[in-house]
């Protein structure tokens, strides 16, 4: 029977390094008992003399027993004289190595090792100490998300809620004649993204353009809420609208990257709780278009923004985890997943298709999208983008993986840019916040804050649009939303 990792000194008991270490105490022990003529320890016994296991002490017993005591005690001294002579010998080769080399004396030699080791012990240290960090920063911004999204329902229990009581839009009264053609229906797309929450534009810093936080957020928000209501109130005395389709396109809040958490109205915490409650607010309003018979169902989309991500530079693994987007989406889906009258679909990937109407829908923040306050660069910028985008879904994988047939897409739909366009195949939609510091610095053109809502019917990609702009809103009028904003304001901001 053989050992790994074992030394075997006779052919019968085979001891490992440990054991073998052992035996020199045991012999001594032994002498001690045969010098005071008393009765030789058992294996048992030897375990406690020697703090070692069971086995080892009966093993070690058993060696001693077939071995000799005084044959042990020779081997042992021989042992001893062989580890002297290699002693001597290294001794003799660290003599001769100095010799030949730039060191005078034994102890330049071993002060120069010293002060080597020493800087190697202190690069070993920061390298440790850097892949601690790193451990520590995957762990805290990659790890435990599955964790996390299951105790989302009793997370968010314990937020707390805003009941208020939505303004009725009523239905109109249907014409006589159908407007299109006998048992024409159609959809409603509501475009939502770059809310900015917690974001501050200050009238010293724009030079008499409109200001911008919480507040006037909030305001925004009810405003082009209400319009979706009246305008499709007005549409469906034309025809049915079936689905009110509303794509959440990211950059809900302000997030802190680059120097936002120096000028932001709210820390990451509360803009998570803000938009999640304005969210929430928005969907209500929303549903007493289905109270009232004017469309059937709601349908809820995400996709993630850049602003809120929880890295310094936008993340490659776990992308829609490390961003605080995510984290609001998650309360909303736990809240409406089982309502009533709204559908929710819980993807939330970068790129996010979706059929409407037989028409195949791509919705994203559009990340790679940026502002260029050129219109022929504008339009290049965008059409670079989807042509990425094409070749990218529409390679043999994509389609063998996805089982996709026909057109990548028929139009693509983003955020981002806070420029709102309307071309044939890409539509881009605005922001609540509209013109800022950065663009009057720049002297960039004025951004409109704008949503955009259009319908779809089954042979067009769009029947019909409304740019929501609503840059005049500041902190005019009365309401619910307006009310939470003061409040939440008042208790929370900087």
């Amino acid at each position: 029977m053989r050992h790994r990792g074992k030394k075997s000194s006779t052919a019968g008991i085979v001891l490992t390094e440990k054991e073998l270490g052992l035996v020199g105490a045991a012999l001594e022990y032994y002498a001690d008992c045969i010098e005071k003529e008393v009765r030789i320890p058992t294996g048992d016994e030897l375990k406690e003399i020697l703090n070692t296991t069971r086995m080892s002490g009966r093993r070690i017993a058993a060696y001693v027993e077939e071995n000799g005591i005084s044959g042990l005690h020779k081997k042992i001294r021989k042992q001893a004289a062989s580890l002297r002579q290699e002693r001597m010998k290294a001794s003799g080769a660290l003599a001769q190595l100095i010799k030949e080399s730039r060191f005078k004396t034994t102890e330049d030699y071993l002060l120069s090792e010293n002060t080597r080791l020493t800087r190697a012990v202190e690069k070993a240290r920061l390298d440790s100490s850097n892949f601690r960090r790193v451990a520590r920063d995957l762990g805290q911004r990659s790890a435990g998300f599955d964790e996390l999204k299951e105790q989302i329902p009793e997370l968010r229990k314990q937020l707390p809620e805003i009941r208020f009581s939505p303004d009725v839009v009523k239905k109109q009264r249907p014409r006589i004649s159908s407007a299109v053609r006998e048992g024409h229906s159609e959809d409603a797309v509501f475009v939502v993204g770059d809310w900015h929450a917690g974001d501050v534009i200050r009238h010293e810093d724009t030079s008499g353009f409109p200001e911008y936080d919480i507040v006037v957020c909030a305001n925004r928000v009810h405003y082009v809420t209400k319009k979706v209501k009246q305008i499709l109130s007005l549409h469906s005395a034309m025809y049915p609208i079936k689905k009110l389709i509303v794509p959440i396109l990211g950059d809900m809040g302000s997030g802190e990257i680059h120097d936002l958490t120096i000028s932001n109205q709210l820390l990451a915490m509360p803009q998570i709780h803000f938009t999640y409650v304005l969210l929430g607010m928005m969907i209500d309003d929303l549903l007493t278009l289905r109270k009232q018979g004017i469309i059937e169902e709601i349908e809820l989309l995400f996709s993630l923004g850049n602003h809120m991500r929880t890295s310094k530079y936008p993340a490659i693994k776990l992308q829609a985890q490390r961003s605080m987007d995510w984290l609001i989406y998650q309360f909303i889906i736990d809240k409406y997943k089982n309502t009533e009258g709204i559908k929710v679909v819980e993807d939330t990937t970068p790129f996010l298709f979706h059929d409407i109407r037989g028409h195949r829908y791509c919705f994203t923040h559009g990340s790679s999208v940026h502002y260029i306050n050129s219109p022929d660069r504008q339009i290049k910028g965008f059409e670079d983008f989807i042509n990425h985008v094409r070749a990218l879904f529409d390679s043999p994988e994509h389609r063998r993986r996805s089982g996709l047939l026909g057109a990548t897409f028929d139009r693509i739909v983003i955020a981002n840019v806070h420029v709102p366009v309307w071309f044939p195949r890409v539509v881009s939609n605005g922001s609540l916040n509209g013109q800022n510091e950065l663009g009057v610095s720049w002297t960039l053109e004025p951004i409109p804050p704008q949503q955009w809502l259009f319908g779809v019917s089954k042979s067009h990609l769009s029947t019909w649009f409304y740019p929501l702009e609503c840059g005049k809103i500041q902190r005019e009028g009365d309401n619910a939303y307006k009310r939470f904003a003061e409040y939440y304001a008042g208790k929370f901001a900087r």
